[in-house]
Order: structure tokens, then C-alpha cells, then sequence
């Protein structure tokens, strides 16, 4: 857990939320380079060739290492520019720093191993005639196979590689003369090169067919040192203080090759807290442009909207009923529509908060409505309303859908006069024919049982209402 109470998060246990708010993330990211080659365009191959552009913006063509036979091949992860190639995360990492001794392996571990080439062959399995390719590696302490199906062409590289040290990862299991690890990475250790499969933290990439682990991360390590200074931070000066997070640039290429386990927490924790904070302000834009065009109804919340109905019932409301009440009417009273979440358990009392709501609404000549998910539940609300405004001379009435079309017709008549003020029902409310006079409030039971366009259509009964809803176990799409 990092400053700010935010745990870190597998990038491959990702939700589909978190992917999308991805997409998002990636398109502002980073910060766009506009400039372009003045050469115009050129045809390869009968195809039209974009104008190169430079920056992040860069065709992933033209990134060294790539090419055009490549390009295409990446285009299937949705790869095309070099700002997608730095977006493209690992899945996992594998902790490959320590180097196993060869007599230490035993069947079913999974490490890296370093050892001198000492033969290369290829054979054929007995059975099925497959073609095996099998290496012996061996260091002061054994020897351990390495064994590749159908790839008689390593035996020519691994034969150059005589009496040269090499690193392979996998997992060993008995074979038939001792142990062997199949299908192992590997790396050659030179004295200039910098291996990317061994001695190190490793990601390992989402591929696709034609795609291989090493050839990516080769294409990465240098893509990350030609790009990483295009990359800008979004994120404001103090909210990186406040959160003790790491840049941007430095999040991208600890996310791809850490140098430690700390520094891949990091950057784990930088781009999923950038993620959600993006999120959150894309929602937040979105309701301040929902909010601007479509202005609400002021009401006037005054003491006598309630005090009547808080007289009438027979217990003193909690502090926590006085003060959702306190909340709603501040927002009913503001020039914008609420919509407004009440989150209780069951019988802590969020019908009576409803219902002083709806007391806001009747009291400024508008109506209320309620949508229960179940009948039963709408008539509960029904007895319940009957008692609690009854005294009060307010006109309640339960549309379901189990009533003869007579009664249905009449009930729909004194809805659309304005006679009724508040309404219970259930999906029946949000049918064709049912036309509100002034509807002023809505308030939804049991929000997670009804959907996004069901919820919609009651709203849209009235101009620009009040919504509430009410629920005991919210979920992520509220």
C-alpha cells in the first residue's frame, strides 16, 4: 500500500474499466509532437506511406528495429505509432537476477541458469518423428539440457556458440537422461552487451503470432531511449508531491526494464494512480457538461416543506436522517438537476428521507414519482406513503402492471391532471401513456436492479427532475 491508500494493481488483473480508462490515459499521456517530414508521401509496395512524423507521433515503421514486415505485425496488438509501442505494458515480469546453480535445479523449479555451450545436435522422438533440437549447457557444478521443439535451426547458432557462455530461463523436469529445461529463453553474454532475457527483472509481453518476446524487447529498450524525453507529464506539480509519485517518463520505462523490485512497484503505482485519476476527471467533465446543459428546477426549500410531515410521524428522525436531508435539500434548491446516490442498509430509514424529499417537491406544485423493481415492494411503499401522508391530505397512488386497462386508464387521468402528487409503481410508470402534469422528483428503489435506459426513461417523464436513488448494494456502474 502507497501514500494515498491505493493498492497496487496486476497490469494483466486489469478490469475493463481500467483498459478503457487506459485508452484514455494514452491519448493524453503524451505530449503530441505536430512537426512533420517535409517529404511528402512515398509508395512502397503499391501502398501509400504516410508523411513521417516525428515525436511519439512516429509511424512504428520507422522505429528502429521494426520495418515494415514487423509494422504489421504489431498492428494486430493495435500498435502503429511509437506512442503506442511505449503503451504497450508487460502482462507480468519474471524476477530473473539470480543465477542458479545447475546441481541446485530440481524438477518443477523455474530460474535462470548460466553455463558454457558444450554440444548441439538435433534428433528425432521415436514415435511421432519429431524434430528436437537439444543444447547441453553445463557450469563447475553439472550439466542440464536445453530442449527446443522444431527448431532445427538453432543447432547452426548454437554450434557457433561453442565454449561461450550463455543464460537460460524455464523450468526443469526430468528427461531422458537427466534434467532438461524446454523451450527456455536465452540470452548470449558478450562482454559489450546488455541482455534483456537474463540478470534482471523481465517483462513479458502480450504477442501475437509472429511476435516474439526478445525481438520486443529489443525494440522497446531502444525505442525507450530514442522516445522517453518526449514524454510530458500530466499530472499537476503538487498532486506528484502530495502522492510521492515518480514522473511520467521514468513510470513508462520502469514499467517496461526495472532495476529493482521497488522501482516496478513504483511505476505500477504511478500509471494505475494516473489512470484512475484521468478517469475521474473525464467523469467530471462529462457531469459539469451534463450540468450545464440541462438546467434543473430551483426549488424553494423552506421549513415549512417538511415540518408538517416531521410532526405527523410517530419517532424522532437520527442525526444521520437529519443530515442526508440537509444534503438533498441544499441540492434541490440549487438551479441544476440532482442526481444524487443514498446508499443504506436495509431499515436504516432511506424512505423517510425519500419521502421528506418528496415533501419539497409537493410543497413547490410539482409531483414525485417512485420505481420499485418488484410489485410487492411498490405496494410496501404504497401502505407505507398512505399512512405517513394521509394525515397530510396528499394524494398517493400505485400504478402496477397487473390492473384492468379501466383502472389503469383512470389512474393515468388523474397522474397527467396533476391531481395525483406522488406516484409508486413499477416498470409501469415508464410506459407509453403514462404522462406526468409537473413532474418535479424521481426517486428509484433498488437502483441495481433496473438499467442505465430504464433508469433514463423515468427521468425523461419530466423537464430536467430531480433524481435519487436509493439502494443497499451499489456497484461500480452507479
Amino acid at each position: 500500500m502507497r501514500a494515498g491508500g491505493c493498492p497496487y494493481i496486476r497490469y494483466n488483473e486489469r478490469t475493463l474499466t481500467m483498459h478503457k480508462c487506459c485508452d484514455y490515459n494514452n491519448s493524453v499521456f503524451f505530449k503530441r509532437n505536430q512537426m512533420q517530414h517535409t517529404g511528402g508521401t512515398s509508395s512502397i509496395k503499391g501502398a501509400v506511406r504516410p508523411a513521417y512524423t516525428s515525436g511519439l507521433d512516429t509511424d512504428v515503421r520507422f522505429v528502429k528495429g521494426v520495418g515494415e514486415r514487423l509494422a504489421k505485425i504489431m498492428g494486430r496488438l493495435g500498435i502503429t505509432d511509437a506512442r503506442g509501442l511505449l503503451c504497450h505494458y508487460p502482462s507480468r515480469h519474471e524476477d530473473r537476477t539470480e543465477l542458479r546453480r545447475i546441481s541446485m535445479l530440481r524438477p518443477g523449479d523455474t530460474a535462470s541458469v548460466r553455463g558454457q555451450v558444450l554440444a548441439a545436435d538435433t534428433v528425432r522422438t521415436p514415435k511421432s518423428q519429431m524434430l528436437l533440437t537439444k543444447v547441453a549447457i553445463g557450469d563447475d557444478s553439472g550439466v542440464v539440457s536445453l530442449v527446443w521443439f522444431n527448431q532445427w535451426y538453432l543447432k547452426n547458432r548454437f554450434l557457433k556458440l561453442l565454449g561461450k557462455d550463455i543464460v537460460a530461463y524455464g523450468t526443469a523436469q526430468f528427461g531422458g537422461k537427466g534434467l532438461e529445461i524446454t523451450n527456455p529463453e536465452w540470452e548470449e553474454l558478450g562482454d559489450t552487451s546488455d541482455p534483456l532475457s537474463s540478470n534482471r527483472i523481465v517483462p513479458v509481453y502480450p504477442l501475437t503470432e509472429g511476435l516474439f518476446q526478445g525481438t520486443l524487447r529489443r525494440i522497446l529498450w531502444g525505442a525507450l531511449d530514442k522516445f522517453l524525453p518526449d514524454i510530458q507529464d500530466v499530472l499537476p506539480a503538487d498532486v506528484l508531491d502530495k502522492r510521492d509519485l515518480i514522473d511520467a517518463a521514468c513510470a513508462v520505462k520502469n514499467i517496461h526494464f526495472p532495476e529493482s523490485q521497488d522501482a516496478l512497484k513504483e511505476a505500477r503505482y504511478r500509471l494505475v494512480y494516473e489512470e484512475f485519476f484521468l478517469l475521474q476527471l473525464a467523469l467530471a467533465l462529462r457531469k459539469q457538461n451534463i450540468t450545464a446543459s440541462r438546467p434543473g428546477i430551483a426549488f424553494k426549500v423552506t421549513p415549512e416543506c417538511t415540518d408538517a410531515f416531521y410532526k405527523s410521524l410517530p419517532f424522532e428522525l437520527t442525526d444521520a436522517q437529519k443530515k442526508v436531508i440537509r444534503a438533498i435539500e441544499q441540492d434541490m434548491g440549487r438551479p441544476t438537476s440532482m442526481n444524487r446516490l443514498l446508499q443504506g442498509d436495509v431499515g436504516s430509514g432511506k424512505t423517510v428521507v425519500a419521502v421528506a424529499a418528496m415533501m419539497v417537491a409537493v410543497a413547490n406544485g410539482y409531483q414525485a414519482a417512485m420505481m420499485a423493481p418488484t410489485e410487492i415492494l411498490a405496494e410496501q411503499h404504497y401502505m407505507v406513503l398512505q399512512k405517513m401522508l394521509a394525515p397530510l391530505g396528499i394524494e398517493v397512488e400505485l400504478l402496477k402492471g397487473k390492473i384492468t386497462a379501466a383502472a389503469k386508464k383512470k389512474v393515468c387521468q388523474r397522474i397527467a391532471s396533476g391531481e395525483v402528487k406522488i406516484v409508486l409503481g413499477t416498470h409501469a410508470i415508464i410506459q407509453e401513456g403514462v404522462e406526468f402534469n409537473r413532474l418535479g422528483l424521481v426517486v428509484i428503489d433498488e437502483q441495481h436492479r433496473f438499467g442505465v435506459l430504464q433508469r433514463a426513461a423515468l427521468r425523461e417523464k419530466g423537464l430536467n427532475p430531480d433524481v435519487l436513488v436509493m439502494t443497499a448494494t451499489p456497484i461500480p456502474r452507479t
